[in-house]
């Protein structure tokens, strides 16, 4: 199995198995939605932080609705009380949730953001679309206990099984779509309709570095050769030994202008010529 590994600039995001007989088009399908289902949890996650930290909303009024979030949307709540709705308003937050409750949550939510970790690229654990569906399912699940209350409207949205990738794209800018997404790789950009043989051939036991970029927005800028601590680390040894060269150096002309190095010496004593400056004074 040939496996990308898929950055982002320097940041590894995660390890994707799959064949040289892959048509890229689909190459990329799979990819962006992992990479869009990477972003989904970060999203839940912030959204159920927020839950655990501050409360769940309160219910208001239609008229308070309108007074405070004019610029929000929510005429499709999922509350079925008439005129009462949902607001994403700090100040109409609380109480917080039982302490227990929120411990499970977190937990639940924590084990999902590890899924995602780059740990996972250092442990060499190929990422799949399944595995990050089951984390989402597992969320899912904690979130539609009976014992808590209705969740927020965002939290709803990002929770939604159909139309999810249009709802993440709204919130989260970096969202990717398969038709307007790039893959690049050896700074080259990957055609559609080319397989991946025809860039690395038939070598199914490789690991390539791929990026995926949108389109028209040109190759992903290049890495550096060095990251900065190891360029500083590099530094630091490079004038540590230029100085140990220069100390170096004088002691060698200390030792090069004594008397008892000067070959000539015993014959200057004999003929009474050692102590003969023969510069002008």
């Amino acid at each position: 199995m040939v496996i990308l590994h898929i950055k982002k600039g320097e940041e590894s995001l995660f390890l994707f198995e799959t064949t040289t007989d892959i048509v890229v088009s689909q190459l990329v399908f799979e990819l962006v939605e992992i990479f869009d289902l990477r972003l989904r949890i970060v999203w839940i996650s912030e959204l159920v932080k927020l839950l655990v930290e501050k409360g769940p909303l309160k219910r208001v009024s239609e008229e308070s609705l309108e007074e405070k979030m004019q610029s929000i949307d929510i005429s499709e709540s999922s509350s079925s009380k008439g005129k009462e709705k949902m607001v994403d308003d700090e100040e109409q937050r609380g109480p917080p949730l039982d302490e227990s409750i929120s411990n499970v949550i977190t937990r639940v939510v924590s084990d999902s953001l590890a899924a995602i970790s780059s740990v996972q690229v250092q442990k060499k654990v190929p990422l799949t679309s399944q595995i990050l569906i089951e984390a989402i399912n597992s969320i899912k699940k904690i979130l539609s206990l009976p014992s808590l209350p209705p969740l927020d409207p965002n939290l709803t949205l990002a929770l939604q099984e159909e139309n999810w990738v249009p709802n993440l794209a709204q919130f989260v800018q970096e969202a990717l779509l398969p038709e307007n997404t790039s893959l690049w790789w050896a700074n080259k950009e990957l055609r559609p309709e080319d397989k991946l043989s025809v860039y690395i051939e038939k070598n199914e036991k490789t690991t390539i570095i791929a990026k995926l970029t949108k389109k028209g927005g040109g190759p992903p800028p290049r890495e550096t050769s060095l990251d900065s601590e190891t360029q500083k680390a590099m530094m630091a040894y490079y004038f540590k030994k230029q100085e140990e060269h220069k100390a170096l150096e004088a002691s060698n002309d200390d030792v090069n202008s004594s008397s008892w190095a000067n070959p000539k010496s015993l014959k200057n004593a004999f003929t009474g010529t050692s102590n003969v400056a023969w510069k002008p004074s």
